[in-house]
């Protein structure tokens, strides 16, 4: 806090205090002893300040020590729930596109060999090949149901029910393949049955 004293009979400055630090006295009979103590002062809160500077720093340092020791001791469940997470987005954003009748959007979420054989209009097309009765156009896949990781590999297997017409098909359904291809994961497969 600065603060300024100033005589209230002549108007004249007295004293001017930073800080709780007289910086300078002026008429009060101040001497050069005074003003030494200012400046011990003014160097004892330079060297707190310089002091705190270096804890914080310390600090700052131990934290960012503490950060990468939590990352890098990230456990192997740690890495199979961000794997499993991955994997369903993956399988989601397949799913829509299939409801959707987007062929071109199901093929992109599929691996390369996937994409080659034009996995995705297949996907649509298998309400249309004769296995399914009815309207090939009122087939909807239902949210995922199970996703399991296989053991020992970088692949998941999910399952789901569909609908026709919005009424679930208890007899129908549908399972998803889902691979790491690099460092993304793609559809590798996608098959639907009604029995």
């Amino acid at each position: 806090m600065n603060s300024v004293i100033v005589s209230r009979r002549t108007g004249k400055l007295l004293a001017l205090v930073c800080d709780g630090i007289l910086l300078l006295s002026l008429g009060c009979g101040g001497s050069a002893a005074e003003l030494e103590r200012a400046r011990q002062a003014e160097d004892e809160t330079a060297k707190k300040l310089r002091e705190c500077q270096e804890q914080l720093e310390e600090t700052r340092k131990a934290l960012e020590a503490a950060r990468k020791a939590a990352s890098t001791a990230r456990g192997p469940e740690v890495e199979a729930t961000e794997s499993w997470k991955a994997a369903r987005m993956t399988a989601e954003v397949f799913l829509a596109a299939v409801n959707s009748r987007d062929a071109d959007a199901a093929n992109a979420a599929g691996t390369k060999q996937f994409q080659e054989k034009q996995g995705g209009k297949n996907a649509i097309d298998v309400f249309a090949n004769g296995r399914f009765r009815g309207d090939p156009k009122g087939y909807r896949c239902e949210l995922l149901t199970r996703l399991e990781a296989v053991p020992g590999k970088d692949e998941f297997v999910g399952r789901g029910g569909l609908q026709y017409r919005g009424v679930s098909k208890h007899d129908s359904t549908y399972t998803i393949h889902i691979i790491k291809e690099g460092e993304k994961w793609r559809v590798s497969s996608f098959t639907a049955v009604e029995r």
